[in-house]
């Protein structure tokens, strides 16, 4: 049928361009489709490195949608996964990559990430009124989160990350993920209940990876106002509870022991 009338799936430039179309719904669906086609796929990955894919992807973290927003993290994300794609990675950080997802993040935050951000997707099962809109943002901060975290397993990478996100993985991440609060009545207020996030997974992978870059990424960890308060806090919560996500606990774990043990070592 599709042959009969004429119809074809579009060719890879011709997907890349449409990033830069004026319609937001063709950019998300473009990126979407880019999502897909690279999925496992480590030619296609080089190819749309190649062609212009990367930057245009970069460019689409400051659209004003955040459909496109969404649409744009999830090409990135496969993009940069695996160990054989470390180019992408560096021609990602040379796009200004990590601080357009750090401002993403940071926008996210200011707007909704502390009401939204501490439950994950699945909450629409339990709070019907839990917007499209909402989950979108939801969706969005988890796919920023993740794409760092790829990014963060090379090695090339791991500094600027530090430099750039920790501040805000911190602020508008961890310590809301985490339920970790620093006002004394916080924990006499009200029960408190860690919730398993994929959000805080992705973030505590890709802090355990940035710590192992040396001694100054440690320290400036260990100097980074609440994280190790908030981590601490996830370690205890998960002590004794089964709702509690085992790789968020190890992760976090293993970075307070990295941390707290870099004058020993």
């Amino acid at each position: 049928l599709c042959r009969e009338f004429g119809w074809r799936d579009p060719e890879l430039p011709e997907v890349i361009q449409m990033l830069q179309h004026q319609f937001p719904s063709v950019q998300s669906n473009a990126a979407a489709y880019l999502q897909h086609l690279c999925f496992g796929d480590n030619k296609i990955k080089a190819e749309i490195r190649k062609q212009g894919g990367i930057q245009l992807l970069v460019d689409l973290l400051d659209h004003r949608m955040s459909e496109v927003h969404r649409s744009a993290c999830g090409a990135l994300r496969n993009l940069v996964y695996g160990k054989a794609n470390d180019e992408n990675k560096v021609a990602l950080k040379n796009c200004g990559g990590i601080p357009a997802l750090v401002r993403l993040l940071r926008k996210t935050g200011d707007v909704e990430i502390r009401e939204l951000v501490t439950v994950n997707v699945r909450i629409k099962l339990f709070y019907p009124d839990f917007t499209p809109l909402d989950l979108c943002v939801c969706v969005c901060v988890c796919l920023s989160v993740g794409v760092l975290w790829n990014l963060s397993s090379c090695d090339a990478l791991k500094m600027p990350i530090i430099q750039d996100a920790l501040a805000v993985l911190t602020n508008s991440v961890i310590i809301p993920q985490s339920n970790w609060d620093s006002s004394p009545n916080h924990h006499e207020d009200r029960k408190v209940h860690l919730h398993t996030s994929q959000v805080l997974r992705n973030a505590t992978g890709c802090l355990r990876n940035v710590s192992s870059a040396g001694e100054e990424a440690r320290r400036r960890m260990r100097e980074c106002d609440g994280l190790t308060d908030a981590l601490l806090f996830v370690i205890q919560t998960s002590l004794g509870s089964s709702e509690i996500d085992s790789k968020v606990c190890i992760r976090g774990w293993v970075c307070m022991r990295v941390c707290a043990c870099v004058h020993v070592c």
